[in-house]
């Protein structure tokens, strides 16, 4: 990972309030969580996994489809493997890689003062599968502040957004409001659903999106965008996706800053009915 062009990513995220840095995540380490997903599908559902072929068999549309028949026939084991995703060792480690958190340190830097990558802090990383064709778990949009205060301005922390697959507006993406951090936090205007938890209230009506200009980003598989807590934002469509959108999301803080809240983190045990 080269750090050359890390002043072009400061200026960038200050002007538009996200930046996509290229080229962050191996391509051998992205193989290795889609082995881990091909592995717990063998575990859930081995008769599945059988009809997906190939040396790396998740490279195979087959594998998606299985995917989506397993949730919607067997949703207890789908929720098994969705979940033990969460807590993986190699997910939580592409999350936080060394490369990750330097350039987040880079990014977050203020008034040219120096910025230590050990001086932060993060959130779990988060594993998403979202399923083509459907949009039933699309986050509407909203500003990462009003869920993530461990800086009370916003302004201290990060959204790192990777996915692991080639991104854009027909494979289903992420929509950015181009500028709306310089807005600074804005009042939520009403509450949500994400899958089936009701949220309380936390996004912002399509009017406020609307006074933006609206970006759906395209990415390369090993790209990671790092986002301003600040920026309003959302799912984009997976209307016309054919495979699952895998993507890898970690919330980075600077733990110097004046503004951070120390917090713990709890394990919560998955219930299947």
């Amino acid at each position: 990972m080269s750090f050359q062009n890390v002043e072009e990513f400061k200026k960038k995220i200050e002007i538009d309030g996200f930046v996509i840095v290229p080229n962050i995540i191996p391509l051998e380490e992205i193989d290795t969580i889609y082995e881990a997903i091909f592995l717990l599908l063998q575990k859930y559902s081995p008769e599945r996994a059988e009809k997906c072929i190939g040396d790396k068999p998740w490279l195979d549309l087959k594998f998606h489809e299985e995917l989506g028949a397993l949730r919607e026939s067997e949703p207890n084991k789908f929720s098994k493997l969705y979940d033990s995703l969460q807590t993986h060792s190699i997910i939580q480690k592409m999350g936080i890689s060394k490369n990750v958190l330097k350039i987040a340190a880079k990014l977050l830097e203020k008034n040219n003062e120096p910025l230590s990558w050990v001086s932060l802090s993060n959130t779990p990383p988060l594993f998403r599968m979202d399923e083509p064709k459907k949009n039933s778990n699309l986050v509407d949009w909203h500003q990462e502040r009003v869920s993530y205060d461990q800086n009370e301005d916003g302004t201290n922390g990060l959204i790192v957004w990777m996915p692991l697959q080639d991104v854009n507006e027909k494979t289903g993406t992420l929509d950015v409001c181009v500028n709306s951090h310089k807005e600074g936090f804005i009042e939520p205007t009403h509450s949500g659903t994400y899958g089936n938890i009701q949220s309380t209230k936390k996004f912002l009506s399509d009017d406020t999106a609307k006074k933006f200009k609206q970006l759906s980003v395209k990415m390369n598989a090993g790209d990671a965008l790092f986002v301003s807590m600040l920026i309003i934002h959302k799912s984009g469509s997976m209307d016309n996706a054919n495979k699952f959108r895998l993507t890898l999301t970690t919330r980075i803080h600077n733990t110097y800053s004046k503004d951070f809240v120390p917090g713990r983190i709890r394990f919560i045990k998955s219930t299947y009915s």
